[in-house]
């Protein structure tokens, strides 16, 4: 990548990390395609991208750790699953295609799209029932292994499946999300470090920008809370489901 691509990525990375750290994911659909854009493979995009979800994460949790709005005990079911597909996922990236998957998930994206609106969900917190929490342990680890493989831009559904089947309101669920992300992420990262995947000047530029703007978008969501977040979100998954259509 030239300087002047360098520092168009790094202005862009900046300004979508913002409003992906409000909604807890939908960024990569823009940043892995422009890091395409700039010349590199598929496979380099996303691998590249993995310093630049955990740097993210690390900005965010900064801000939440300060304003208390998380709690670690309630993380860390979600941790383990992250850590098992941080291990197993790398294993898929070098042969990434998928096409027909990316369209999938795109629907699926919009058809979830009415119900959030409607459904009212990630705005208040509930209890939820046994067989509701053990569909949830699915969602996510199907959500995890999506963000793994192909885009953290997929993280919306992870936060969405935790906010929906384990009772949180959105704020929390991203907290939940993030923490978890950086372990998948850092997981992932460590793997690809000997498999030429890295892009090193595209990585550190997205990490120290993803770092900025997370740490800008946690703030933002903290002042504003669970209904900004909400909306949000929903914004992003109408990127998110439209960008997986195009691709």
């Amino acid at each position: 990548m030239s300087d002047v691509e360098l520092g168009v990525y790094g202005v862009v990375a900046f300004v979508v990390a913002i409003f992906s750290s409000i909604a807890g994911g939908g960024g990569g659909f823009v940043a892995t395609p422009l890091l395409i854009l700039f010349g590199l493979s598929p496979a380099e995009a996303v691998g590249t991208g993995k310093l630049l979800g955990a740097s993210i994460a690390v900005g965010n949790l900064g801000v939440m750790r300060k304003n208390k709005t998380h709690r670690w005990r309630t993380a860390l079911p979600f941790v383990a699953i992250a850590a098992v597909v941080g291990i197993v996922s790398p294993f898929f990236i070098t042969g990434i295609e998928g096409e027909a998957y990316q369209h999938s998930i795109g629907v699926l994206i919009l058809l979830m799209l009415p119900v959030v609106h409607y459904s009212g969900v990630g705005l208040s917190t509930f209890k939820p029932t046994a067989k509701l929490r053990r569909f949830g342990y699915v969602f996510v680890a199907a959500g995890f292994m999506a963000v793994g493989v192909f885009s953290s831009g997929l993280g919306v559904l992870v936060s969405l499946g935790i906010s929906r089947f384990f009772g949180f309101d959105m704020l929390e669920a991203n907290v939940n999300k993030r923490i978890s992300m950086l372990v998948l992420n850092s997981f992932v990262f460590v793997a690809l470090l000997g498999s030429g995947l890295i892009v090193w000047n595209a990585a550190i530029v997205g990490a120290v920008a993803n770092y900025a703007g997370g740490v800008i978008g946690a703030h933002v969501s903290v002042r504003r809370g669970s209904g900004f977040v909400m909306l949000v979100l929903k914004a992003m998954m109408l990127f998110s489901g439209v960008a997986m259509l195009v691709r």
